[in-house]
């Protein structure tokens, strides 16, 4: 195989990798705007709004490791078709829920079907890419978060009035089971072809045992870090329209509008990031990220006491600019490190931590409000905590000559830190 057909397939999966981030990330962020107008249809409090967005996230989370496990152990093709199916068959059954505990089963499902993508997409970019191209084959894939944010913003509004939430998952859900269709004609793995001296070096690796994976140090410090980081990502995504909504009393066709900004800078960040970080040391990434994550935490204090929307904007938009870098980092770090037998797995792994922050985060924050009758001043001091201690998981990590699929014997240094 020829290095230009090689190139071309590598393109041809990045896209459909895309187009499949893109439709479970459009479902992701339409639910906190229709979240709005389903509790006025089922009337729900600000504990049930969050328990309704959690629920997705608890699917999600108890998926991450057996999906990876699967797009391990079998063809990662026939995984992430089956993946991308089931995501769009419950994305279209939200439209049917009927009550409070049919939507949180609908959406816990829903969490379930869409579990496996990112192990499984980790798998594709490690078994397709050469190593120092993978942070940047994962900032496209990535990137379609930041698309989708925008494309979410400016039409969820719209949409949601004009048709209701109902419709909005119906044709949702269609378009991912085209989708799927697709994959099954188009989806293939783009193997990485070896110079010749490679080729003479090489040794092949042994997949490496669970338990022997389970006992490295960094696997969880960057599962902490997931967690700790992503409740913030997740905090801000799912209460910021209400929040926008109900306390600085803006419609939300404008809170749709403005959420353009941060999308902008989070699109502008992934990629970026990518490219710097195919560059970079992972030790000198990792203190850079750091440093982004204390800044952002004092900038969450500001976004609270924000005299004006506008100052409140540009502090969320300086957020998703820095975190970006952090959220490109913690999964190019899997795909640098890890070996390819056991990227799945691994990626599956430390990835649950931050699906469990998606979990816990929207029913953590709604309950802060309720007990704090409406205020929110205690959730973005919650969340500038989460970030120092995911700044403080980071600091406890080295980089020098470890791998995230070794165990401890192979990196001592890990043990120590």
């Amino acid at each position: 195989m020829t290095e230009v057909s090689t190139k071309k397939q590598r393109n041809l999966l990045l896209a459909l990798l895309f187009l499949g981030w893109s439709i479970g990330n459009f479902d992701r962020y339409v639910i906190n705007y229709a979240i709005v107008f389903m509790g006025e249809d089922l009337g729900l409090s600000a504990t049930a709004t969050g328990l309704v967005l959690s629920s997705f996230f608890l699917g999600y989370a108890i998926m991450q490791i057996p999906g990876g496990m699967l797009a391990d152990r079998f063809n990662p093709r026939f995984v992430m078709i089956a993946t991308i199916f089931t995501l769009s068959l419950f994305t279209t059954m939200t439209a049917v829920a009927w009550s409070v505990t049919s939507l949180i089963i609908i959406r816990f499902l829903f969490g379930l079907g869409e579990g496996s993508f990112f192990p499984t997409a980790s798998k594709f970019i490690t078994v397709s890419f050469p190593e120092q191209e993978r942070s940047k084959a994962l900032s496209v894939v990535l990137s379609s978060a930041g698309i989708m944010s925008i494309i979410t913003a400016l039409a969820a509004g719209v949409l949601l009035e004009s048709f209701g939430w109902r419709i909005l998952f119906v044709c949702a859900g269609v378009v991912g089971l085209l989708l799927a269709f697709i994959y099954l004609k188009l989806l293939k793995i783009a193997p990485v072809t070896p110079s010749a001296s490679a080729a003479k070096t090489a040794s092949p690796k042994q997949k490496v045992p669970m338990k022997r994976l389970l006992k490295n140090p960094l696997l969880w410090k960057l599962f902490s870090a997931y967690f700790m980081l992503y409740f913030v990502n997740w905090g801000l995504s799912s209460w910021m329209p209400t929040y926008l909504k109900t306390v600085r009393e803006l419609d939300m066709a404008t809170i749709g509008v403005l959420h353009i900004i941060p999308g902008i800078a989070t699109i502008i960040g992934i990629y970026i990031s990518g490219f710097l970080q195919d560059r970079l040391k992972v030790e000198q990434s990792k203190w850079t990220a750091i440093g982004f994550i204390l800044v952002s935490a004092v900038l969450l204090f500001l976004m609270y006491g924000a005299p004006s929307v506008a100052l409140f904007f540009t502090y969320q938009t300086l957020i998703a600019l820095l975190l970006t870098f952090v959220f490109v980092l913690m999964p190019s770090i899997v795909l640098k490190k890890a070996a390819p037998e056991d990227a799945g797995f691994v990626a599956g792994f430390v990835n649950t931590g931050g699906q469990l922050a998606g979990f816990v985060a929207p029913t953590a924050i709604g309950i802060v409000i309720d007990q704090s009758n409406g205020s929110y001043m205690t959730t973005f001091a919650l969340m500038a905590g989460c970030a120092v201690l995911g700044a403080v998981a980071f600091g406890t990590m080295s980089f020098k000559n470890s791998d995230a699929s070794r165990g401890p014997s192979e990196i001592e240094h890990e043990v120590m830190t």
